[in-house]
């Protein structure tokens, strides 16, 4: 018989999850185990837990919280010392069945009577290393809940971080988005059947920093499939779907995300993704946005930079970082430029952005875009998008670019080119599209008509001077999440979306899944590549093989009913063209 300093918690409300109160404890103590009754078999109390403390010290340190318990959840704790015993279950109402209470244990109460203990084995993955799931269904006409003990192999791995998605209750509203999305996403599902039996990414363990959304979700289940180990965190503070990171985490994919990070948190996250995988070894992948996970590992963890296989590279800015990195000696580590891809760039850049950018927008503001003035700032294939989809609701759209041939495309697309500072005065609507710093500036806010919105869609929060904005505001009102009005001194006021990040994701759901299928379809490869044939990939920066390119856009043409014209041998030999491609030289641009 083992004899434990505990607490015992009582009168917990009915909205509390249970892990929130061994979560409460952890900040201040170090909790050994918990065994939680909420309405229990025992005949004990219903709205109890009982909290395990490893020492008389640490329950000491939970004792002085009793205020502040009181004041938060209307809880009240007393000192207890509780021992190990037996005790006899009547299972469907029948026979006993005999259990001995053994750290590390969590008692686990409200699953759904139909619920199978393979469900439940999936579901507390989350927690840790699951070693068994007992489920006891009471007898129904009396009890309107089931219970069940999950008994794990250490103390550790019952107490992992089931705090770091918001709410892991949203998994099945998450895993239901999931499949939808898997229909739309024919190129990763094309990829799960060629590759998947034969492993290739067998023993990468590789972390993630990428939007962590419902199309992510398939990406990672797709990496999984493929044989890898894989950590996650998002690249923005304000990307996760919350439904989305609960669904993969009740997987037992370790996920650090939640929408609304502040910028340490944001900072944290990544940090823990280099070290929670399963065997406890660091990462020896990289699957990047933006290039914060990169940077974070060269300059704070460089002593995992020997077993890294390489970083695969989503987005415009985290490439032009890569190159900056290289061109100054300071990668470590060979790349994959995956968002120079042609059906990345020409995909997700264009046709992404110019069906996300006014979900966004509408989705924040409810604005009439027809007859509005807007500004788009930048003119590459991000910028083209978002100008093509404002003229297509009516707006009258100008451009500001610094390159003369974007310049030129945008003049014979039809768009007045114009500098920022002859915008401002007329513009409604601003977007940033650069993945430059300081293209809205103070004195452009001061000349905007009253309740301009002013947004980004580059990767960064730097494109709008959001921290000059603050400090000659006179007020900010939030109108909703994501959406800031400020008063400046002139009297008029700017909507500012997203706090000046990516407004697509930020105030709605980002790209379709469809087009985010080409794009993650370039990654997985990417992945593959840099894991199974790392030296081709010498220390710098690389693209993915032409031929990999055709791969993954003649896997999305079925499911639009494309058919494609077949090279005779006469045609193949007269062009030089093979007839199963590549089609085009390296250097053709789309």
């Amino acid at each position: 018989m083992r004899r434990h300093l505990g607490l015992l918690v009582k009168n917990l409300p009915p909205h509390l999850p249970e892990p929130g109160v061994k979560q409460f404890f952890e900040k201040h103590a170090q909790v050994k185990d918990m065994y939680l009754f909420r309405r229990s078999p025992f005949g004990g109390h219903s709205g109890q837990s009982l909290v395990h403390f490893a020492s008389a010290s640490e329950l000491a340190k939970a004792l002085q919280l009793n205020g502040r318990l009181l004041h938060n959840y209307k809880l009240h704790i007393e000192p207890t010392v509780q021992e190990a015993h037996e005790v006899d279950f009547p299972a469907d109402g029948q026979r006993p069945i005999r259990y001995k209470f053994r750290s590390p244990l969590l008692y686990v109460t409200g699953q759904p009577l139909e619920a199978t203990e393979e469900e439940l084995v999936v579901a507390f993955r989350r927690f840790g290393a699951v070693r068994w799931v007992q489920n006891f269904h009471r007898d129904r006409k009396k009890f309107a809940h089931a219970y069940a003990f999950v008994l794990y192999d250490s103390p550790q791995s019952a107490t992992k971080a089931y705090e770091n998605v918001a709410d892991i209750s949203l998994a099945s509203f998450g895993r239901r988005e999931i499949t939808l999305a898997e229909k739309e996403m024919p190129g990763l599902m094309e990829i799960r059947a060629k590759y998947g039996p034969n492993q290739p990414l067998k023993g990468a363990r590789i972390a993630g920093c990428l939007h962590m959304t419902i199309q992510t979700a398939v990406l990672i289940e797709t990496l999984v499939q493929l044989g890898a180990q894989v950590t996650w965190s998002s690249c923005n503070i304000f990307s996760t779907q919350d439904h989305a990171a609960a669904a993969i985490a009740a997987t037992g994919v370790p996920v650090y995300a939640w929408k609304g990070e502040t910028d340490e948190e944001y900072l944290w996250c990544i940090e823990q993704t280099l070290s929670a995988f399963p065997d406890g070894k660091p990462l020896n992948m990289i699957l990047d946005d933006g290039g914060d996970l990169t940077s974070i590992v060269h300059e704070k963890y460089p002593q995992y930079l020997g077993e890294i296989q390489g970083v695969s590279e989503e987005t415009t800015t985290g490439v032009h970082h890569l190159y900056r990195a290289h061109q100054e000696g300071k990668l470590k580590i060979p790349a994959i430029n995956v968002n120079d891809s042609v059906t990345k760039s020409k995909f997700d850049n264009y046709y992404g952005c110019r069906e996300s950018l006014v979900d966004g927008i509408k989705r924040a503001t409810d604005v009439m875009l027809a007859g509005k003035t807007a500004v788009v700032a930048g003119f590459g294939d991000v910028g083209k998008g978002c100008a093509e989809a404002l003229r297509a609701y009516g707006s009258i759209v100008q451009v500001t670019e610094i390159d003369p041939i974007n310049a030129l495309q945008a003049a014979m697309s039809g768009y007045k080119v114009v500098t920022m500072d002859e915008a401002a005065p007329f513009a409604n609507i601003i977007v940033t599209t650069t993945g430059n710093r300081d293209i809205v500036r103070v004195e452009h806010f001061e000349q905007l008509p009253d309740d301009a919105i002013v947004c980004n869609i580059g990767h960064f929060d730097i494109e709008i001077d959001v921290a000059g904005l603050k400090k000659v505001a006179k007020e900010c009102v939030n109108i909703k999440p994501q959406v800031d009005r400020y008063t400046l001194a002139n009297g008029r006021h700017v909507i500012l979306l997203a706090e000046g990040r990516l407004v697509n994701l930020g105030c709605a759901t980002g790209h379709p899944s469809f087009v985010m299928s080409c794009s993650f379809a370039n990654q997985v490869l990417a992945q593959i590549a840099l894991w199974t044939d790392n030296a081709s990939f010498p220390l710098g920066v690389h693209m993915l093989p032409k031929k990999l390119d055709e791969e993954v856009a003649f896997s999305h043409l079925e499911m639009l009913n494309v058919h494609l014209t077949k090279l005779t041998d006469v045609q193949s030999t007269y062009s030089s063209i093979p007839k199963q491609g590549p089609f085009k030289p390296n250097h053709y641009r789309y």
